[in-house]
């Protein structure tokens, strides 16, 4: 009997103390975020050509895009930031009714998509207005972003467990206890905010160069920290 009571209690010990450990600790979340002004650009554009032949709508499609090549090429654009990112050709139908009741095609759309970096900001507006005379027809997105965030991402990283570490003195002065040494540390992941320009014609857009607002960008780390109690 007494072998087993100390078999029981030596089941038990382990157990408690696992719940007294646990009854020490307190975790928190930290969020640290820092704004910062891009300097650089990222543009989906691209051309879209319609003809009655498909071949005529390729050949006046690329030829087009051939000018906003050489164009980028001339604005000292690096080949490495610059994609093609989609080419289509596809039937225009005309879908009214007819004696056949039946659609017919009335010619073809060839579109050629491309994405291009601009790493300075200033270009942008003129490398816009400069494509849209040349034949870009179409603007997708617009985004901004940094080309070197990790320095950015480090000061997020710092303010993250400074406001963790904040709360953390906050609710003990407030219990009555005192914050011990940090267990464990765990990152959340952290976010980069663009600010993407909305789809719209860029023919409107053609009379003068287009006016850009970069704004700013907010980076963004979130931490958990789980302290010990005193």
């Amino acid at each position: 009997m007494r072998i087993f009571l100390i078999a029981v209690m030596l089941f038990i010990s382990p157990a408690m103390s696992n719940a007294q450990d646990a009854l020490r600790r307190m975790t928190l979340t930290g969020t640290g975020e820092v704004f910062v002004a891009p300097d650089m650009a990222t543009v989906n554009l691209g051309v879209s050509s319609f003809h009655k032949q498909a071949s005529q709508a390729m050949t006046m499609n690329s030829k087009s895009m051939a000018k906003i090549f050489n164009a980028l090429k001339g604005a000292e654009i690096e080949p490495r930031d610059i994609q093609t990112s989609s080419l289509s050709l596809n039937p225009q139908w005309d879908r009214r009714s007819n004696s056949n009741n039946e659609p017919r095609i009335i010619g073809y759309n060839a579109q050629n998509t491309v994405t291009v970096r601009v790493r300075d900001l200033g270009k942008v507006g003129p490398v816009l207005d400069l494509l849209t005379k040349l034949g870009a027809n179409r603007i997708n997105s617009i985004s901004f972003g940094i080309q070197k965030p990790r320095p950015h991402q480090d000061e997020a990283r710092k303010r993250a467990v400074k406001d963790a570490r904040i709360k953390a003195e906050l609710y003990v002065e407030a219990a009555g206890v005192k914050l011990g040494q940090i267990i464990s540390i765990n990152e959340n992941g952290g976010v980069q905010r663009p600010q993407p320009m909305a789809r719209m014609e860029m023919a409107a857009m053609a009379s003068d160069a287009v006016p850009i607002a970069e704004g700013e960008l907010g980076i963004r780390s979130t931490i958990t920290i789980v302290f010990e109690l005193k």
